[in-house]
């Protein structure tokens, strides 16, 4: 029989104490590991839009070292699989794993027959030590192909609340990411990931006051192993 995947919880008392309040409580470091393959099913309702519910499923399989823009980094390819289209993009990355500290360095994708590469200089953080309404901001260039811009990614962290998605009532990381090039604010999401697991269980953008698209998980699992 296989192991059973570790699925971290939080400890009383600890930095990961969700009474503690620090993003750090929704860190799994398991999702990144090489050989590590992660499956989400979302019911997405960009209804706002015109545009019908649909079910994607998302598959992230870590590929292990290799060699970005000059860096030695780690590869994640991330697959996404709809009823009308599928895509695939390679997201390189380096995990302080003690540190909780996620480095991106940037993403590969073939569209429409083209290759695309995006680079972030320097690489762009995802910091799980945040405390509540902290925000942790890194500043990169941005460059696609040829072109540049200058970036600024925000990470708020507002809380741990209870989520009800099709997956289940959830105890969640609620996160405001905010992305902006040359000044112009081009992402502003809220987003919760599920306490002691990381997983994404809902987004909504542009926020929650009028999202045009909101996103809930309907089923995890990590290396074969139910987490929702």
């Amino acid at each position: 029989a296989e192991d059973p995947v570790p699925n971290p919880q939080p400890s009383p008392g600890g930095d990961n104490d969700p009474a503690v309040e620090n993003y750090s409580a929704c860190y799994n470091p398991e999702l990144y590991k090489t050989g590590a393959v992660e499956v989400g099913v979302y019911n997405v309702d960009p209804s706002a839009q015109g545009i019908a519910p649909f079910v994607e499923t998302n598959t992230l399989r870590v590929l292990g070292g290799t060699t970005f823009n000059g860096q030695s980094v780690n590869v994640r390819e991330f697959h996404q699989e709809t009823a009308q289209s599928s895509t695939t993009l390679y997201f390189y990355f380096t995990l302080d794993a003690e540190a909780g500290v996620y480095s991106d360095y940037g993403s590969s994708a073939t569209i429409a027959g083209q290759e695309f590469q995006f680079i972030n200089e320097p690489p762009r953080e995802t910091v799980f030590d945040i405390g509540l309404n902290e925000t942790h901001r890194t500043s990169y260039t941005t460059r696609v192909n040829g072109t540049s811009a200058e970036a600024l990614y925000e990470n708020t962290f507002l809380g741990i609340e209870t989520v009800e998605v099709p997956a289940g009532t959830i105890e969640a990381c609620k996160v405001r990411s905010r992305l902006l090039e040359d000044g112009v604010v081009v992402a502003d999401d809220i987003e919760w990931y599920g306490v002691g697991t990381g997983v994404m269980v809902k987004a909504v953008s542009p926020g929650e006051t009028n999202p045009i698209a909101v996103v809930e998980l309907q089923s995890s699992t990590l290396n074969g192993q139910s987490l929702y």
